[in-house]
């Protein structure tokens, strides 16, 4: 019992009291360090951008899932380098198509002026006679002329439009790099200034490699059975047949009387625009009275592609 007394006293007594209030002193004065210490660190942190989007953690003070400052630089570094090397070849990869692209459209261009004639297709060049005075005239009317079958069934007149390249009939104007296109309608060249978009230079493209030939020469070989010697084959000449060539004339058919070369034993004609033509024979009295030579009457008719050089054809008149 005196042991338990003494035990309660000394719990009791002030000097018991004083060592516990120092401890709580203590305890309270180490708080408010660590708070000031934190506030310090996140003040940092947050003007050094070293935390994320998700920012520090509050609650522990320790930086959440995020990228350092020097771990951001080196990841800038990395991509600089990276687009350093990749993007001269995407965009050299870009241009070599765009150059591809332009060709191909260059060329179809090309094709619908002076048309494919192992096709049946003799283009602008064919229809209307002659090269268009500008590209635009490819897909827009440039007179009054329609399309529509002349003699021999040949026909005649414009029948665009002779492009199609997409929704925007005027596209083909352009190259790929939207660069309009420069025309030469007394060669029929076309020139893309390509990548540089300078023209006059070695970055040129230009179709066709050389001057469109729009035209040719015509011979006609006229034949019969002779009217003398039945069974044989005669030739004749301009005193016994007139030979015509049509052609298109800006849309509108005319046609040409042929000459007789002599030293050819052909009627020729010429130069005429490349295409189809229609050739017609008609027979004549020959210079004697005798009806022996009188080829009056008889006809002959042919159709005839002219490309280029000369175009020869047979024709028999019965």
């Amino acid at each position: 019992m005196r042991h338990s007394r003494n035990q309660n006293n000394e719990e009791n007594s002030p000097q018991r009291h004083k060592v516990t209030k120092k401890k709580k002193k203590h305890a309270t004065t180490d708080s408010h360090g660590l708070a000031r210490i934190w506030e310090k660190n996140r003040k940092l942190r947050q003007e050094f951008m070293i935390s994320n989007v998700s920012g520090i953690d509050e609650a522990t003070g320790c930086r959440a899932d995020g990228f350092s400052l020097i771990e951001m630089i080196i990841a800038i570094a990395i991509m600089a380098i990276l687009s350093a090397v990749v993007v001269p070849v995407v965009y050299k990869s870009i241009d070599a198509e765009r150059h591809q692209a332009t060709y191909k459209e260059m060329d179809a261009i090309v094709a619908a002026i002076v048309g494919n004639a192992t096709e049946g297709n003799y283009g602008y060049l064919g229809d209307m006679g002659g090269l268009p005075a500008s590209l635009t005239n490819l897909n827009t009317n440039p007179g009054s002329t329609t399309h529509s079958s002349g003699t021999n069934g040949v026909p005649m007149g414009w029948n665009g439009p002779y492009l199609n390249m997409g929704t925007d009939p005027t596209d083909y104007l352009s190259d790929a790099w939207r660069i309009p296109y420069s025309y030469n309608n007394v060669t029929g060249r076309i020139t893309s200034p390509g990548l540089n978009g300078i023209l006059g230079d070695s970055d040129d493209i230009v179709l066709p490699t050389n001057a469109v030939i729009a035209s040719g020469s015509i011979a006609v070989t006229v034949t019969t059975n002779s009217i003398q010697n039945p069974g044989n084959i005669e030739t004749l000449d301009d005193t016994t047949a007139d030979v015509w060539v049509s052609f298109s004339n800006n849309g509108t058919e005319n046609a040409v009387q042929a000459t007789y070369n002599a030293l050819l034993s052909c009627f020729t004609a010429g130069p005429v625009h490349k295409g189809l033509h229609a050739i017609t024979v008609t027979g004549a009295n020959g210079p004697s009275p005798s009806p022996n030579d009188d080829f009056l009457g008889r006809t002959g008719a042919a159709n005839l592609v002219v490309s280029q050089g000369v175009a020869s054809v047979t024709v028999y008149i019965n």
